[in-house]
């Protein structure tokens, strides 16, 4: 599909670019050695003076999250490719950049993330590198979606409310505490018991719930092919932002499309309301009890007007039968995906009593400059269907320094004496040099097979990590030692975004100070295997993933369990034992294929991913592949 850009690589930066131009005086893109980086900023911010707020993830959802970086909302956004999440040094620059450290008064950050496996790894890691370095930031997770625990349009909603109470002065630790009073996930979702904001249903009374439904399919900028097929005259309910498959793909109904597809989608989304709340008051069986909701109503992308009035005003009819006083209403292109054909529809439940419903429209009702957000409309008390038809919709819509040297210097890499299956460090440096080369030339064929249980990226991640690796390590550093030069893999993936990026750096990092222990009862090929072990339970520890799960460790931990299986010493053929390791990494990934997913955007499909193995798994079983064959 055409698009309207430049280069597929530099659409992110452009588009940001042009945002900047169009706002001068109040926005302004960060720079490094001359390069535009993915980070938009207010202009002339100061944290001494009032907390920050960061926001970002995957870019093709215009104007989220660059559109809202504006007085009254976000302090920053930070942005990855299309829809695949920052890695953590641009994080890192981008908090410095809204920032100041304790000791020199900031008043700290709030990281604003959807509720995804990348956007969550990626900006908890940085939020730890960020907290050590002395800065005091915070985070929190926004699930909305009641389809998939997903982070979708709601999440705008979080940026208004957090920018309001900014803009009053309220402190980091006030402005958790008060966005703890939102259920922020529709249903329970373990969050690896981190320090990030849970929400539980005990300290919650109000709730933002979204549901999305889709057309069409859409195209990355850069792919020859769709995301997915997409029969003619069929919707998928539930989709998200990425363009992610929903719970149900069905035919469109044959007349009353808009009334019937809103239909469906306010009766889920009333079902994720506050537990307390019943369609009856509980007093009485024949007095229902009124619910006080904000209503947004947000264009996927490619959805006319002609087509999200209609909506707006079935979800006006159909809400108010269900006794729900609506008292705001927005409407517009807030939270997109790309060229979607669709729309997600948004009910903020505004708590049981008068004071929270007036506290939450007052944050909602303060001034913003963001000309993206639209205006609020003040809908009276519940009223019958007569009084809204001369009611006016409105719409507005516009159409940390380096974390090492690079000096780019040609430099001969010196041997190692210690050998290895695979021998000297020159040896290494070759062999991955040879993979990564290899997997430049399958990423193609990974993100179609990503395609069919994700978001059809995998292989972009994959070709990003390999290309940093052969610019900035392989025969570029003076490298002196085999656990720096894994080090500096490490430090290198982590940059190529997506919840890959973050995994692979864990593993390359956990691996490399393993090798640098000392110990003198291990010989070096002990020595190795415990290293790679240590890098496999970094992984699973970073994911709160274990064997099952279908993931890319299913690959891996198969191997780490034969490495730990005493009997693998009485293995003397150096031949006998990288068939066995290329034997179980290979059985691991195939059962994937038996199995739902326990993580990643593939859980989201249910029995639909049956028959299909997990692409990541898939991928790291070609590097031990390719590995065994190169040694």
């Amino acid at each position: 599909m055409h698009k309207l850009l430049n280069q597929s690589e530099s659409c992110v930066t452009e588009n940001l670019n042009g945002l900047v131009m169009t706002f001068p005086t109040k926005l302004k893109q960060l720079k490094e050695n001359n390069k535009l980086l993915n980070v938009i900023i207010q202009n002339n911010f100061d944290n001494t003076k009032q907390v920050a707020m960061l926001s970002g993830g995957g870019s093709g959802h215009s104007p989220a999250h660059e559109g809202f970086v504006f007085k009254g909302m976000l302090t920053g956004a930070v942005l990855g490719p299309v829809f695949t999440s920052p890695g953590i040094p641009l994080i890192i620059k981008a908090i410095h950049s809204i920032t100041k450290p304790k000791n020199q008064g900031g008043k700290g950050c709030l990281l604003i993330v959807k509720n995804y496996t990348g956007d969550i790894l990626n900006f908890k890691l940085a939020r730890e590198i960020a907290i050590q370095e002395g800065y005091h930031v915070e985070m929190i997770i926004v699930g909305d979606d009641v389809t998939h625990q997903r982070g979708i349009a709601g999440t705008v909603l979080i940026h208004k409310l957090s920018g309001a109470l900014a803009e009053q002065g309220k402190s980091l630790s006030e402005i958790v505490t008060t966005l703890q009073k939102i259920n922020l996930m529709p249903t329970t979702v373990n969050l690896n018991n981190n320090s990030d904001i849970n929400n539980s249903e005990n300290n919650t009374t109000a709730a933002i719930v979204s549901i999305g439904i889709g057309l069409n399919s859409i195209t990355i900028p850069g792919h020859d092919q769709k995301l997915y097929e997409m029969e003619e005259n069929h919707y998928e309910l539930g989709l998200g932002i990425h363009g992610e498959k929903g719970i149900e793909r069905k035919p469109l109904p044959e007349s009353n499309v808009a009334n019937k597809l809103t239909k469906e989608m306010i009766e889920k989304l009333i079902n994720y309301l506050p537990s307390s709340l019943t369609l009856l008051d509980s007093n009485t069986t024949n007095k229902k009890k009124k619910k006080h909701c904000v209503l947004m109503v947000n264009n996927l992308g490619s959805t006319t007007l002609l087509e999200l009035n209609t909506i707006v005003k079935e979800c006006i009819c159909q809400l108010e039968e269900q006794d729900i006083v609506i008292e705001r209403i927005i409407v517009g292109t807030l939270m997109t995906a790309l060229e979607m054909h669709g729309v997600s529809l948004t009910l903020f439940y505004l708590g049981e009593n008068n004071e929270e419903k007036d506290f939450w429209l007052n944050l909602l009702d303060m001034e913003t400059d963001s000309p993206y957000f639209p205006k609020s409309i003040l809908s009276s008390l519940i009223s019958n269907h007569t009084n809204r038809n001369e009611q006016d919709v409105y719409s507005l819509i516009i159409t940390r320094d380096n974390l090492y040297n690079n000096e780019n210097k040609k430099t001969e890499i010196t041997k190692e004496e210690n050998k290895i299956f695979v021998g000297s460090l020159k040896n290494i440096n070759d062999i991955v040099k040879d993979i990564c080369n290899y997997l430049i030339t399958r990423y193609k064929d990974y993100n179609e097979l990503d395609a069919k249980v994700a978001d059809g990226d995998i292989g972009d991640s994959i070709k990003r990590s390999c290309e940093l690796i052969l610019e900035n390590v392989i025969d570029n550093y003076s490298i002196h030692s085999i656990p720096d030069f894994f080090y500096q893999i490490g430090l290198n993936v982590q940059q190529s975004g997506g919840s890959s990026g973050a995994i692979l750096s864990m593993f390359f990092l956990k691996f490399s100070f393993a090798l640098k222990e000392e110990n003198e009862e291990s010989s070096l090929f002990k020595k190795w295997m415990e290293a790679f072990n240590q890098g496999v339970l970094g992984m699973m520890e970073l994911t709160d993933t274990k064997k099952g799960d279908r993931t890319l460790l299913d690959t891996v931990i198969p191997v780490m369990e034969l490495f730990n299986n005493e009997l693998i010493f009485e293995m003397k053929d150096r031949d006998e034992l990288i068939k066995e390791i290329v034997k179980v990494a290979n059985e691991g990934m195939l059962n994937t294929a038996n199995w739902t997913a326990k993580k990643g955007r593939s859980r989201y499909l249910g029995e639909r991913v049956l028959g299909i193995v997990d692409p990541g798994a898939f991928v790291i079983y070609e590097i031990i592949e390719f590995w065994s064959k190169l040694i």
